[in-house]
């Protein structure tokens, strides 16, 4: 009889170990995260200029990290020569980073950044261009070339453009 009572008590105290071991590991993933989950995040973002005459007629995207290739690419969008007659924005280039994107030579269309989603190994800008995005057409029919200018905290991540 002494033998199956300690049976019973080794029984029970094996049943309330199994009850109490079994939730903390089922419970494990939320307080140590899966370490190949990806988290996405948004980043914030600010313009500097957007418009709808440039002189760089390709579409693209450009990421400017440096003040001198700044001024060059301020230079280049507005077609001047010179230095001197064309002031570009001031960015503070030791936090921030510029991207700049072009939708091309049009006679109809317009170009903005969406969003900017940080997924661990890139940055990805989305870029929506179209004419959907612009009250009316150049009147005179000449062409446009839409461009925005944003900037951002730096980041060395590579910069995926998704243009559409």
């Amino acid at each position: 009889m002494m033998q199956t009572v300690m049976t019973a008590h080794l029984k029970l105290v094996l049943i309330l170990l199994v009850l109490l071991v079994l939730p903390v590991g089922a419970y494990t993933n939320l307080i140590e995260p899966n370490k190949n989950e990806v988290i996405a995040i948004e980043i914030p973002f600010s313009s500097i200029d957007k418009g709808l005459v440039s002189n760089i007629k390709t579409s693209q995207g450009l990421v400017i990290k440096e003040q001198f290739e700044w001024y060059e690419l301020w230079r280049k969008h507005l077609g001047r020569k010179n230095n001197y007659d064309n002031i570009a924005p001031q960015v503070d280039f030791s936090q921030l980073m510029v991207i700049a994107v072009f939708a091309g030579s049009h006679s109809f269309s317009s170009i903005k950044v969406e969003k900017i989603i940080d997924n661990g190994n890139n940055l990805n800008v989305y870029v929506k261009s179209g004419t959907e995005l612009i009250n009316k057409p150049n009147i005179d029919g000449s062409e446009v070339c839409p461009y925005e200018f944003i900037k951002l905290a730096k980041s060395s991540k590579p910069v995926v453009f998704h243009m559409d």
